[in-house]
């Protein structure tokens, strides 16, 4: 039997899905949405030779009875899928999937096969690290990350208004089906009701949705032309004919962008990879990379919350609504598990059950078994046909650990002594003694999170912003295959023909470089607070009396106070504009001689049109 090891649901499903018939029916998916009679059906399979295909979730693998049922059924080739999960400096993270070094060992050291489409060299290096632990070498095979039927472009934006009007100019282009990603649920809903207006089959999708499946489905069926979403919506989406990828704002990495991205022309036929950015989309990444960033008071706290809950014990199971409570979400809690464990702090076993059912047959089996019949003995089931306990409990009544209870459980079970169920698992944490100088080595494991997380920030600013070859960047971030030119990329001579003013908006609504005009235009004629100038530019009738009688009052009434924010941090960052502070202590905003220049260059444009 060949494991692999899957992280998404509708990934399993999809793999399964695409297997000839005759495979099919050799390989199962095992997950969340099977319990019950399912489930044990599911097992059985398992159990007794008829999978030769078995996809599981890394959170499954906790599990030291289903482990063990695997290493009996006997495991030929252990696939780690997704690899990229594994490492630290990944840009999906997933603790889960650094037990696997514990079930690789105790499945034999199987042949070990882990895949991923996003790993730079350092994540590479982490992989081999985290699932064999230093002991030997993987074999790294690296394709090459160009895929010449994807023509890549970017268009750099000054602010939230100008973006939206480019969306849909873009969107009123591009042909077939494709997936626009936002950063925001908000976002993928306002968008997706834009596009709704213009004549477009659209429909948004986040994990905040109830028909998810749905939406799926009918995109697939081409019923949708444009799915707006975040990024829960992609992993395991295998539809070759995908014309269009558009990122509204910057994705947070590289990686999770070529992720993206390659969801696009899978036929191998020309697919559009088109970004849309700002200037503070930067900004933007960084400030929520530090907002989701892990703090020391935060491991300390759930560290702290671990001792207290164990007691005495330097061991025992972890109810994780503790664990949630302590870190403030689950995710959080899991990453700092996984943080103190590396720091040495705590070590993070088999996930242990929370509750035992045992049920005996009506005619008591194994009377010839001393162990069974001592266990028996010990929890009652030799008077009871049913024993229902706290498991940890049962497992200190024993004096066994609990891995070696549920060992022990499976092998009765498998005899048929005795039939085993489980009611929920908790992490089992055993504390150990603190390392020297473990405070500093946490501080420096969380500046090392934080320096990642900026450097991708600035790394897929850089991709945006780039005057070179678009896939010879990411082949280089990746290390792939070096090139200058590529030939279909924005930098390297492909063009994208926007769509004509008309089918997507009026240009009377909105002129991104006739804005611009406007605003460099009145603080040629006087400068001005920032404040002030963005009511004066609106027609705020709460402006100044000096502001109302503006050559340029209500200018840009149809802006946004935030799209004209946005525009004048860009004019600001772009050097046309630059603030003066007044002797009262006050500051204006004032042209440059750049800002000078760029009045006469647009006059002369618009002359010109």
């Amino acid at each position: 039997m060949t494991l692999v090891v899957s992280p998404l649901i509708a990934l399993m499903k999809d793999q399964v899905d695409g297997l000839p018939p005759v495979l099919r029916s050799q390989a199962l998916a095992l997950n969340s949405t099977l319990d019950g009679d399912k489930l044990r059906s599911a097992l059985q399979r398992v159990a007794s030779g008829q999978v030769k295909l078995l996809y599981a979730a890394p959170e499954r693998l906790r599990q030291v009875s289903f482990v063990e049922m695997l290493a009996r059924v006997g495991v030929a080739r252990l696939v780690v899928d997704e690899a990229h999960c594994v490492s630290v400096w990944g840009h999906d993270f997933r603790p889960d999937y650094l037990h696997l070094r514990q079930v690789h060992r105790d499945l034999g050291a199987p042949p070990l096969l882990a895949m991923t489409a996003t790993a730079p060299p350092v994540v590479r290096d982490d992989i081999q690290r985290q699932l064999l632990g230093g002991l030997g070498a993987m074999r790294v095979l690296v394709g090459d990350a160009f895929r010449p039927n994807l023509q890549l472009g970017a268009f750099r934006v000054r602010d939230d208004d100008e973006r939206v009007a480019l969306l849909l100019r873009l969107l009123g282009a591009l042909q077939g089906s494709g997936i626009v990603y936002a950063r925001s649920r908000r976002r993928c809903e306002e968008v997706a009701a834009m596009l709704r207006q213009q004549g477009c089959a659209a429909a948004h999708y986040h994990a905040g949705i109830d028909n998810r499946a749905e939406v799926q489905d009918r995109f697939m069926r081409n019923e949708l032309q444009v799915i707006v979403a975040t990024v829960a919506f992609g992993m395991g989406i295998d539809k070759a004919d995908i014309r269009f990828i558009v990122h509204d704002g910057l994705p947070a990495s590289l990686e999770g962008y070529y992720q993206e991205i390659g969801r696009a022309g899978r036929d191998g036929k020309r697919a559009h990879c088109l970004l849309v950015y700002a200037d503070h989309d930067e900004t933007v990444l960084l400030r929520l990379a530090n907002r989701s960033s892990i703090t020391i008071e935060v491991l300390r706290t759930l560290y702290q919350q671990v001792r207290q809950h164990l007691g005495e014990r330097t061991a025992g199971p972890m109810p994780p609504a503790l664990l949630k409570a302590a870190a403030g979400d689950d995710i959080t809690a899991r990453v700092a598990l996984s943080l103190l464990a590396e720091a040495g702090l705590l070590r993070r076993s088999y996930d242990s059950p929370r509750e035992v059912t045992l049920q005996r047959p009506r005619q008591m089996r194994g009377q010839d078994d001393d162990n069974f019949m001592a266990f028996a003995r010990q929890c009652a089931l030799d008077r009871q046909q049913v024993v229902r306990a706290p498991f940890v409990a049962l497992a200190e009544t024993l004096h066994l650990s609990p891995a070696a209870l549920e060992q022990w459980l499976l092998v009765w079970q498998a005899a048929r002594y005795v039939h085993v169920h489980y009611d929920g698992r908790d992490p089992y944490l055993e504390l150990l003694p603190p390392p020297a100088q473990v405070a500093d080595k946490l501080e420096q494991m969380l500046r090392n999170r934080a320096a990642l997380d900026q450097q991708r920030a600035g790394d897929i600013a850089r991709y945006a912003r780039t005057a070179a070859c678009r896939h010879g960047f990411l082949a280089d971030y990746l290390g792939g295959e070096r090139r200058a030119r590529c030939g279909v990329c924005d930098n390297c001579g492909a063009t994208f023909q926007l769509a004509p003013d008309p089918a997507a908006l009026d240009p009377a609504a909105f002129d991104p470089e006739a804005h611009l005009l406007v605003l460099l235009q009145a603080l040629q004629e006087q400068t001005w607070g920032r404040r002030n100038l963005v009511r004066l530019l609106r027609g705020d009738p709460t402006a100044s009396a000096r502001a109302q009688q503006s050559t340029f009052y209500a200018a840009l009434r149809t802006r946004s106070e935030r799209g004209l924010e946005q525009l004048l941090d860009s004019v600001l960052a772009e050097g046309l504009v630059q603030t003066r502070e007044l002797e009262h202590g006050g500051v204006v905003l004032e042209l440059t001689r750049r800002g000078v220049k760029t009045i006469r260059d647009l006059s002369h444009s618009k002359r010109r049109r």
